[in-house]
């Protein structure tokens, strides 16, 4: 089921600015709540400040969701990346799926996109025993095409935002925080886009935005839209020879980087 085609062109971490514009992704694309507040972490570096968002959002009584790379930062089998999913997900906090090695979706081929994801939810039913409903493609590039294909194909729905922290694109923690007030005090829905890579994102703003939502709840994504968590649920992987991302190279892909591989949706 899991096809581990990719192209090994790089394999260097990556964190990427603000997306510019948004492609035509249809009606099927999901870009903001229909009601409550969420707050939304990409790119995964659980192993650095992972139990500390976890922590920050739980002990205030507060959900979050995490859309986690496969191998990107590091290899999501390594045993810190591994406990901290486990230990967010054990939280009731949403996992969901960035990629496997943080490629522009729309600019990969159809092949490779099955890996991109097929290799994320073979590791997370491993890790905790699920299949991801949700998937945030890095860069927030994918078009209608690609949406269709995640949905029709893989049962996916592809999150976007309705407002982005700026934190990737070299925003200030102030700047950050007085935008999250202004959101968390206008009373309609929001989805914000955040990154859990950055040491202030997590450990500046998060502690001061709480005080912004008491007597609410900050809800997941599931939450927020009234739908399912999971595509499935399972019984926990045990570790062995076949959780390594050794066999499963990266994919160098930006927006823009390959025009001609889109269409092929």
């Amino acid at each position: 089921m899991f096809n581990t085609l990719a192209i090994a062109l790089a394999t260097t971490a990556t964190a990427w600015p603000l997306l510019s514009s948004r492609q035509d992704q249809g009606s099927a694309a999901v870009f903001n709540c229909s009601h409550d507040f969420a707050l939304t972490y990409d790119d995964g570096r659980p192993y650095i400040y992972g139990n500390e968002l976890t922590d920050y959002f739980s002990n205030a009584g507060h959900l979050y969701t995490r859309f986690i790379n496969g191998n990107n930062w590091r290899c999501i089998y390594d045993e810190d990346m591994v406990q901290s999913i486990q230990y967010s997900h054990s939280k009731g906090h949403l996992i969901g799926s960035h990629g496997w090695s943080h490629a522009s979706f729309n600019d990969i081929t159809r092949e490779q996109l099955d890996s991109e994801i097929e290799q994320v939810d073979e590791a997370l039913m491993k890790i905790i025993g699920v299949t991801t409903k949700y998937v945030r493609p890095p860069y927030g590039s994918c078009d209608a095409g690609c949406v269709d294909y995640l949905q029709n194909t893989k049962g996916k729905t592809v999150v976007q935002w309705s407002d982005d922290s700026g934190d990737s694109a070299g925003a200030s923690s102030d700047q950050v925080i007085n935008s999250i007030q202004k959101w968390a005090n206008d009373g309609a829905p929001h989805l914000v886009l955040d990154h859990e890579v950055h040491q202030s994102s997590v450990e500046t703003v998060v502690p001061a935005i709480m005080p912004f939502f008491d007597g609410r709840v900050l809800t997941t994504v599931a939450q927020c839209i009234d739908d399912a968590s999971y595509l499935q649920t399972g019984s926990l992987g045990v570790r062995d020879e076949t959780w390594t991302c050794s066999d499963k190279p990266t994919i160098k892909a930006t927006p823009g980087s390959n025009p001609d591989a889109s269409g092929g949706y």
